[in-house]
C-alpha cells in the first residue's frame, strides 16, 4: 500500500528539542515539511518529568495546546494581542 501524503505519524518524523525547553522533545505533525502547511503547525510534545519550558513567549501568533496526562487532558488557548 502506498504511502499517505496526509497521514503523518509520530513515528514518521523527526524530534527536536526547542529553544528555552528541557527534557522535551517535540514531533511536528502538520508543517511545511510534512504536508506544505503555510499557516498553522501541529505538534505532540513530550515532557521528561520535572522538565519543561522556561518562561518565553510566542509574539505574533494565536496558539491552542492540549496536555494529556494517561486519560486527562486540558486544553488551553491563547489568542495573540489584536492592539
Amino acid at each position: 500500500m502506498a504511502k499517505s501524503k496526509y497521514l503523518v505519524r509520530q513515528s514518521d518524523v523527526t524530534p527536536y528539542s526547542p529553544a528555552n525547553h528541557t527534557g522535551t522533545k517535540n514531533f511536528r505533525l502538520i508543517g511545511p515539511e510534512t504536508v506544505g502547511a503555510k499557516q498553522v503547525e501541529m505538534l505532540v510534545g513530550e515532557l521528561g518529568r520535572g522538565k519543561g519550558a522556561l518562561p518565553h513567549a510566542h509574539p505574533g501568533i494565536s496558539s491552542r495546546s492540549a496536555t494529556c496526562w494517561k486519560a486527562r487532558c486540558m486544553s488551553r488557548s491563547r489568542a495573540r494581542n489584536s492592539r
